[in-house]
């Protein structure tokens, strides 16, 4: 069950709470919803401040900080943005987010090419190659939110990759988004856009 405020952002809600709703994810939420064509694309530039900074939720007492923001949030909005070509506001992180390092090769790759910047990287490619070989193969139960976001932005082949080498993604993005979070609406959205690149 999808609940936003009343900006149209997605919050977490809790089943035993009926007035909690938490908006520290609400920038990858609706992010992501935007991609699987829930939510409208003119919601994602709510989440960039005037200083071209990624805000969790750009109202929220607790969440409108810059400082709170992380890589996870970030590669979500770019994506977004990327995918719905929405480059007028497109924030730019170089070395950190924060605490989050975005300076790895496939990272910054993604970064130039979610601007609008054409050009192949080598070290880019290799590294995104690493990342999806580690996450199939390595770390499966973690979740693909991030990977895939990239992976739509760099290219259908790095979705079929990561989809052939993944032992069940769907299941994983199921997993993510389904249980307490309990917004199965948004990873059905999102597998069957990523279903489209292959």
């Amino acid at each position: 069950m999808i609940k936003i405020d009343s900006l149209g952002l997605i919050g977490q809600h809790s089943p035993d709470i009926a007035e909690y709703l938490d908006f520290g994810d609400s920038c990858m939420k609706t992010s992501i919803a935007v991609i699987g064509g829930l939510a409208s694309p003119h919601l994602l530039n709510l989440f960039i401040t005037r200083d071209n900074l990624i805000v969790r939720h750009p109202i929220d007492e607790k969440w409108s900080d810059p400082k709170l923001t992380s890589r996870d949030q970030a590669v979500c909005l770019m994506a977004a943005l990327a995918l719905c070509r929405e480059y007028k506001f497109f924030p730019k992180y170089k070395w950190f987010i924060n605490k989050d390092i975005m300076f790895m090769p496939d990272v910054a790759w993604f970064q130039r090419v979610a601007r609008g910047e054409r050009g192949h990287s080598r070290s880019g490619s290799t590294m995104m190659n690493l990342s999806i070989l580690y996450a199939a193969k390595f770390d499966s139960a973690h979740e693909l939110n991030q990977l895939f976001c990239m992976a739509l932005v760099l290219g259908d082949s790095y979705v079929r990759k990561l989809c052939k080498a993944h032992p069940n993604w769907q299941g994983n993005l199921i997993f993510y988004w389904g249980g307490w979070r309990d917004q199965p609406e948004i990873g059905i959205a999102f597998i069957n856009r990523i279903k489209g690149c292959l």
